[in-house]
């Protein structure tokens, strides 16, 4: 029997064009450390973060961190 893997509450949440990055993917491509990542965010330094119902950071979207990332390479 073929088991289903596909999950339906992911798709649901999450519409097809939309990009998350998480905090270590962010790291990596900021070559930082992850408290870094941490504390740039804490002082507003970064784009502002997509949250979980708690307060916890889930990652920022694909498209805010490009655009900061272009607009910091120009100034």
């Amino acid at each position: 029997m073929k088991t289903n893997n596909f999950d339906y509450a992911r798709a649901i949440t999450k519409p097809d064009g939309i990009k998350i990055i998480n905090k270590q993917s962010l790291a990596k491509k900021l070559g930082v450390s992850e408290s870094t990542i941490y504390r740039m965010n804490k002082q507003k330094e970064l784009p502002k973060p997509l949250l979980s119902p708690k307060g916890r950071i889930r990652g920022w979207l694909r498209s805010s961190i490009e655009a900061w990332i272009t607009n910091s390479q120009r100034n």
